[in-house]
This record gives structure tokens, C-alpha cells and sequence, in this order.
């Protein structure tokens, strides 16, 4: 799980920085307490995917409990970009320079490396859940490519409706 909160959660985290005015600072204040409230709230929405590795023996307790703190933490990167995207104005105001020391305010690049997680993410889900259905080592290919191209389609409608 620390793998997949490497690869999604971090980049979500810095996507919301670059298109946050106040900057780093700002963001994680809001991040640290969403993790709490999302650690509380996650066995009651994942009670079906808490119930099925209980009943199937996968993982056993500490596959659980880090899929427990891992998907409260990429659930809370998730919402912390989401927010940022609702949040964002073209003409920002209470810009932080001292905010954006590490991350850049780049709300173009935000937008992008956002959407990117997201598709990859998404694609990563579905070849997953192939993978289990159809076991085949040599799927990771095709859900690289996947994400890749479903990238590509919405960053492509997106600047065609952009301009």
C-alpha cells in the first residue's frame, strides 16, 4: 500500500499545492485532519471490502489494517485535489509566495498532473480487476497504456474546449 500511496497519493497532494494560492502549508493543515476523519468513517464505507478479505483470508489483519490507513490516506488526497480543483480561480487572491517555496503555483500543470493520477488510477482499477478475474502476469503494460491514452482523450477535450 505505501507503493500506491507513493505513486497516487503524492502526486494528488502536490496537484492540489500548485493550485492552491496559499501553498503547501495550507493544504496540508486541511489534509492532516481529513485523514482522521477519514480513518473513522473507512470501515463503515469499505465494510463490503473489509468483510470480503475477512471471509476470503486475504491479507490477514495487517493486510487490513493497511488497507485501512492506506486507502484513508489516498481517499484524503483525493479530496484534498478535488477541493483545490472547486477552490481554484483563475485570479488568485491571498497568493503566498513563502507558501509555494517547494511546489510551484502552476494551476495549469496542477490540473494536469491531477487529471493524470486520476486516469492512471482509474485504469489501474479496471486492469486490476481483470487481473484477478483472468490471472496474466503482463497486464501492467496495458494498464500503463490504458491510462495513457484516456489521458490523452481528456486532456485532448479539454484543450479543444479550451480554445
Amino acid at each position: 500500500m505505501i507503493v500506491v500511496l507513493l505513486v497516487f497519493g503524492v502526486p494528488w497532494i502536490v496537484a492540489a499545492v500548485m493550485l492552491s494560492p496559499p501553498g503547501l502549508e495550507y493544504v496540508l493543515r486541511g489534509t492532516v485532519p481529513y485523514t482522521g476523519i477519514s480513518l473513522l468513517l473507512m470501515p463503515f464505507v469499505a465494510w463490503p471490502v473489509f468483510l470480503a478479505q475477512a471471509l476470503t483470508g486475504q491479507g490477514g489483519f495487517r493486510g487490513l489494517v493497511s488497507f485501512w490507513i492506506g486507502g484513508a490516506i489516498l481517499g484524503t488526497a483525493a479530496i484534498t485535489f478535488f477541493a483545490a480543483v472547486l477552490d481554484y480561480n483563475p485570479t488568485p487572491s491571498g497568493f503566498n509566495p513563502i507558501g509555494h517555496r517547494f511546489i510551484p503555483y502552476d494551476p495549469q500543470l496542477g490540473f494536469l498532473l491531477g487529471g493524470f493520477v486520476l486516469c492512471m488510477l482509474i485504469s489501474m482499477g479496471l486492469w486490476g480487476i481483470v487481473a484477478r478475474l483472468f490471472p496474466n502476469p503482463n497486464f501492467i503494460p496495458g494498464a500503463i497504456l490504458t491510462g495513457f491514452l484516456l489521458f490523452g482523450a481528456v486532456a485532448g477535450i479539454g484543450y479543444m474546449l479550451g480554445h
